[in-house]
């Protein structure tokens, strides 16, 4: 299977966020958030299917309680 990758401002808004700070947020408060993985000084991408893990695990919670 292909690995996707997706910039910090497509995972905020993929999470219903406009602000790539709440993912930076996420990173240091969420220790099952996905790792941030950096490519370069300016370039910083995440898993896409990691991301939709994590999403759907947080539903999961929501949903048990």
């Amino acid at each position: 299977m292909e690995q996707l990758f997706i910039t910090v401002s497509e995972a905020a808004r993929l999470c219903g966020s406009t602000s790539r700070g709440w993912v930076y947020r996420q990173v240091k408060r969420d220790p099952s958030f996905p790792k941030l993985i950096k490519l370069g000084k300016r370039k910083t991408v995440l898993s896409l299917q990691a991301l939709r893990v994590w999403a759907a695990s947080q539903e999961e919670g929501t949903r048990n309680g």
